[in-house]
């Protein structure tokens, strides 16, 4: 008979965690459900909208920053992938196990979440919203990037790092919470089944694999932003690169923010810029700037066809 030194379980398989090999490539399928999700883009491209300060500091350093999740402008962002997950999980009770239903409800009581660090993008060009929201009230600029050019970055730990779209339909999030919560109900009973239930493996797993939807659920009255998001979640690494990251602390008119940048995880990365948009409102100094820098990268510079929203 084969013995074992170690506990064999659910997800394990090939003798690979299922954090590095099974599961972790389930819920890389209902991410991307929400990635398929319908949306004529304009042209295939992603844009951060930012002020023409920031603007010049990204294109002169190359640099993008990822703000701590907690840090974001809207503090209900925090919470409602986390008590979507919730919501889910009560409804569809009668239909899971209820060890199941303890292990989602100890994870989601937990506190503080795991760090999470995100750059948003949009999938729109030029948007009256996103110019008055986001860059300086039509003052700013938006930078265009070829999503194709995140790989080098998002493969170094691709458990951890990721870009994705954010889903605001109730139906795909709670399709993508659900079909999460019915994998860790299958798994239980199967390990249940073989006498090889170990509860806290189940509760750190199932913490990460929340982290792994949670920042992609997003209210739905922002539907119209069309978001993407370059996501770090550094207690998801399997490589040591995300793990390993040291975030930088620095002070806004918001207070104290932290944050790591995409050189912190790849020192040499390229960021992929496509082209620049001057915002409706930009002021002269900005859109020579970033004429100069548009040349310099070799790339078009555009200017708003909107004004404010």
């Amino acid at each position: 008979m084969e013995t074992f030194d170690e506990p064999l379980f659910a997800w394990v398989i090939d003798g690979k965690p299922a954090t590095e090999y099974t599961l972790g490539k389930l819920t890389a399928r209902l991410i991307a459900q929400i990635n398929g999700m319908p949306f004529q883009p304009t042209d295939g491209e992603l844009y951060h909208f930012t002020t023409g300060e920031s603007a010049l500091a990204i294109l002169d350093s190359g640099v993008l920053r990822l703000t701590d999740y907690n840090n974001l402008a809207d503090g209900s962002e925090l919470q409602h992938g986390l008590a979507l997950a919730g919501r889910t999980v009560s409804e569809y009770e009668d239909e899971l196990s209820s060890e199941t239903v303890s292990l989602f409800g100890e994870v989601l009581s937990s506190s503080p979440p795991l760090r999470t660090f995100v750059s948003c993008f949009s999938l729109l060009r030029d948007s009256p919203k996103h110019w008055a929201d986001y860059a300086g009230n039509g003052t700013g600029v938006a930078i265009g990037l070829e999503p194709e050019g995140f790989y080098t970055l998002t493969s170094t730990d691709p458990r951890a790092i990721s870009l994705t779209r954010v889903a605001y339909d109730r139906v795909v999030k709670t399709g993508a919470l659900l079909g999460l919560s019915v994998l860790v109900n299958d798994a239980v009973h199967l390990d249940k089944s073989r006498n090889l239930y170990h509860r806290e493996t189940y509760l750190a797993e199932v913490g990460r694999l929340v982290l792994d939807l949670a920042p992609l659920c997003k209210d739905e009255t922002y539907s119209d932003e069309h978001e993407v998001r370059l996501i770090v979640v550094p207690e998801l690494s399997l490589s040591g690169v995300a793990r390993d990251l040291t975030p930088t602390a620095c002070t806004t008119e918001r207070g104290v923010r932290a944050y790591v940048t995409t050189r912190d995880i790849l020192s040499d990365f390229v960021l992929p810029v496509t082209r620049i948009v001057v915002g409706p409102l930009a002021s002269p100094e900005t859109r020579n700037g970033m004429s100069a820098f548009a040349h310099r990268l070799g790339v078009p510079v555009n200017s708003s066809r909107f004004g404010c929203a």
